[in-house]
């Protein structure tokens, strides 16, 4: 029996044999050591999922992406490089800040996840679509008043998951979405109002447009609140 157990852990990659007592293999029963056992159960297992695999799985962000139907937002600002032009880096990065504070807030709030930033804007998915039209509200409505004003565009779908990021067609056509809004602007697809019926939302038809890259048109509503 004992020569059966040394050759089968000899098979497991990582395992060592640890007998419970003096004399070699015994069946399991009450007089056992148990913090033996179990601390032999907690080594094994610490092999086999090393803490700092799990770490790096966090810090890359990848441990959070939720895969399944999304709904993906993309912030732009307006005419970024003008404004640097026009008042200075210090100043032009104090309105970017307060974009990105805005954009915290509202994923806080509305239980979204920041995907990535990038430079001019905020890559954003949320489980709900309710939740990413009341998001993308509330930026526009923080950020009223601001000296540069943020392009918002939302779409849904089933993205693909990888390494801390979202690909695929349903996420190119929220950016290609976002670049057809106008400053202070929130434009959403098909998809988007009928995710949001009965939802206390307004959503205006502005007709089909062409997308780069999309063979068919596209229509497209502009979101806001029903008492709007």
């Amino acid at each position: 029996m004992r020569e059966d157990i040394m050759r089968q852990a000899s098979r497991i990659p990582g395992a060592r044999l640890a007998f419970v007592d003096g004399n070699g293999f015994t069946p399991w029963h009450a007089s056992m050591d148990q913090d033996l056992i179990w601390s032999e159960l907690v080594a094994l297992m610490e092999r086999a999922f090393p803490p700092e695999v799990e770490d790096e799985a966090k810090a890359s962000g990848a441990s959070d992406m939720k895969q399944g139907f999304r709904t993906l937002l993309f912030t732009d600002l307006e005419s970024s490089t003008a404004l640097t032009q026009k008042v200075g880096d210090a100043k032009a990065q104090e309105v970017l800040d307060g974009h990105d504070a805005a954009v915290r807030a509202a994923l806080e709030t509305h239980g979204g996840e920041k995907v990535k930033h990038m430079g001019d804007g905020v890559f954003a998915a949320f489980g709900s679509a309710v939740s990413a039209v009341e998001a993308a509200l509330q930026i526009q409505k923080d950020l009223a008043g601001s000296e540069v004003r943020v392009r918002i565009g939302l779409n849904a779908g089933e993205p693909i998951a990888k390494d801390g990021d979202y690909f695929g067609s349903a996420v190119q056509l929220a950016s290609r979405v976002c670049d057809r809004a106008e400053p202070g602007q929130v434009l959403a697809p098909s998809v988007v109002r009928d995710l949001c019926r009965g939802k206390g939302f307004r959503f205006e038809d502005l007709g089909e447009a062409t997308m780069k890259g999309f063979d068919e048109p596209v229509r497209l509503f502009e979101v806001g609140r029903s008492e709007d």
